[in-house]
């Protein structure tokens, strides 16, 4: 007895993937992976800014907090007391480790540097609805505080950040 030619056509069908299939799933992973290689120094960068943002205020209370207890025992810079003229007092510079300790400008863990300036605070003449604003006094100081990090390298201004404050002598 002859088999029906229907039947010789037919060829078994095993269970798995093709050739091309996987060709494909492999070609589509590829992609897929070079796409997140490729954002990574992206997100590694978005990472570091974000630590950063997040321990600078801390350690700009900490650079004023300083300012204010030398201010205590010493009283004002002499150049804030003799030229009250002259706007700009001597900097304080400060360096801090990555977990927000004061550090050494020389300590290997030194990563973050504030360079901290004062200056008088000048009243201004009107504000916008036109009303005097009163002079804060002398006791007052306008503290500026510019963060660069790492503290070994020159400033880049991707990886700076300023901060402003008031400091009074009383």
């Amino acid at each position: 007895m002859l088999a029906k030619p229907s039947t010789l056509l037919k060829k078994k069908r095993r269970p798995g993937f093709t050739l091309v299939e996987v060709s494909l799933a492999i070609a589509v992973a590829g992609i897929s992976l070079f796409s997140v290689i490729g954002l990574l120094p992206t997100l590694l960068e978005n990472d570091e800014k974000s630590g950063a943002n997040s321990i600078l205020p801390t350690l700009a209370t900490q650079a004023v907090a300083e300012v204010k207890r030398k201010i205590a025992e010493d009283g004002l810079p002499v150049s804030l007391d003799t030229h009250l003229n002259e706007k700009t007092a001597p900097d304080y510079t400060f360096h801090f480790s990555a977990d927000g300790l004061r550090t050494e400008k020389d300590d290997i863990n030194t990563v973050f540097e504030c360079n901290l300036s004062m200056s008088r605070m000048v009243p201004l003449a009107s504000n916008a609805t036109g009303l005097t604003l009163p002079d804060p006094g002398d006791h007052c100081l306008a503290a500026r505080m510019i963060f660069h990090w790492p503290a070994t390298s020159p400033p880049n201004p991707q990886r700076t950040k300023t901060f402003h404050s008031t400091i009074t002598d009383d």
